[in-house]
């Protein structure tokens, strides 16, 4: 078994206060990480803004916890959790991470599925996504995890109902960059 790791948080942007506003969900905002090495995070992926001062353009993006966005904002609410896959999963999800950074530039956010999933309207455009429908499909497409609901139907905060979710931190970003070495943390 391997795991990978899903972020979830809630920026002081305009777009999340509006999804909160409307949600009131504590979380608005989810990535995907699959490695962790030496008390440090590889690239966490996600659909976002590719500018950290920005909206817009959004779509396929890498964060890193300690630039872009999060380190100039490590006050950033957020929750970790592990999610156990099998080793094929790993591997299906790692390659299909890297086929997909390998043409970024072909996706874009799918802010009309966003506006839709909030009225439950399934909406699936070719290379468009945002950000939990992005987890969603990576997470289906590769076999990982079984999903309560169609990957343009999920929210942030339906993979915490996710019963092999494995809680790990709860805090902010500067504060789990700071006891990451103390993570129980799998490979």
């Amino acid at each position: 078994m391997k795991t990978i790791y899903l972020l979830l948080t809630r920026s002081g942007t305009f777009l999340s206060g509006v999804i909160h506003h409307l949600t009131n969900a504590p979380y608005t905002h989810i990535s995907l990480a699959t490695t962790y090495e030496n008390g440090h995070f590889g690239a966490f992926y996600s659909f976002g803004r590719k500018i950290v001062r920005l909206p817009l353009p959004a779509g396929f993006v890498e964060e890193k916890l300690y630039t872009g966005y999060f380190g100039a904002h490590p006050d950033t609410r957020c929750t970790l959790i592990a999610l156990p896959v099998s080793d094929e999963a790993h591997g299906r999800i790692c390659r299909k991470l890297r086929e997909m950074a390998d043409r970024a530039e072909t996706y874009r956010y799918n802010l009309l599925g966003v506006i839709l999933c909030y009225w439950g309207i399934s909406l699936k455009r070719q290379h468009h996504f945002f950000c939990s429908q992005f987890v969603a499909d990576v997470l289906d497409s590769c076999g990982a995890v079984e999903l309560p609901k169609p990957s343009s139907l999920m929210h942030p905060m339906d993979y915490t109902a996710l019963d092999a979710a494995e809680f790990l931190f709860t805090g902010r970003v500067g504060e789990l960059l700071s006891h990451s070495d103390a993570l129980p943390i799998c490979s």
